[in-house]
């Protein structure tokens, strides 16, 4: 499939840009943060409008190295594991997966170990170490009674969208919207007056973004 071929397709791809032509297509596309990977991190990314078809998009899986493809690749099905419909068990062997899913859930442990797991960390404490890990990309100029994406990307390695989480829109203190970020990382906001802002994930104070409103 060439990369002018699958632009006009929404696709999965997997790779690096040496060893799948379709992420070397769209490597100026992805995150800044793609570019400082080390060897063995990956990477899962969302890009729109593939050398701009407006209207598709792609969710690129892919790494520093063939390591860190694998690595983002296990990280993207463990991290949605629990959503899907039989995720009640997994091949036993399956070793700890990286990222930002963490704590006592049964799909980020080895079979009988998953109580000594809880032992050593509760679920709060689990929680606080993950979300501080999560950070907020804002669009760069926002417009009044314009609708702006905010996308919620959880730097763990492998860093990956963070799915299912409150990010708050304030004004002078005080919460005017609120919204859960979809599988994608994202939320989707209105603002209709001008002025500054501040846009942050609930209870994750390290990932607040200011921001101002243009008329």
């Amino acid at each position: 499939l060439s990369a002018a071929e699958g632009a006009k397709k929404n696709l999965v791809v997997v790779g690096t840009p040496a060893s799948n032509a379709l992420v070397k297509a769209v490597e100026e596309q992805l995150p800044a943060s793609f570019k400082k990977l080390r060897d063995g991190a990956g990477l899962v990314a969302r890009v729109d409008a593939p050398l701009g078809n407006r209207g598709v998009t792609w969710l690129v899986v892919t790494g520093a190295d063939a390591e860190g493809v694998e690595r983002a690749a296990s990280d993207m099905l463990y991290r949605y594991w629990r959503f899907a419909k039989d995720a009640a068990s997994f091949r036993e062997g399956m070793p700890p997966i990286e990222g930002s899913w963490a704590g006592t859930e049964p799909e980020r442990a080895l079979p009988g170990k998953q109580k000594r797991n809880a032992d050593a960390e509760t679920p709060a404490r689990a929680r606080a170490s993950a979300s501080q890990s999560i950070v907020l990309e804002v669009p760069k100029t926002i417009r009044v009674g314009e609708e702006f994406r905010v996308v919620a990307m959880d730097s763990a390695e492998p860093p990956g969208p963070a799915a299912g989480v409150r990010v708050n829109v304030y004004r002078e203190r005080k919460r005017i919207h609120t919204a859960i970020s979809t599988s994608a990382g994202e939320v989707t906001f209105r603002i209709d007056e001008p002025g500054e802002y501040m846009i942050r994930v609930e209870r994750v104070s390290t990932s607040a973004v200011h921001i101002n409103v243009l008329q």
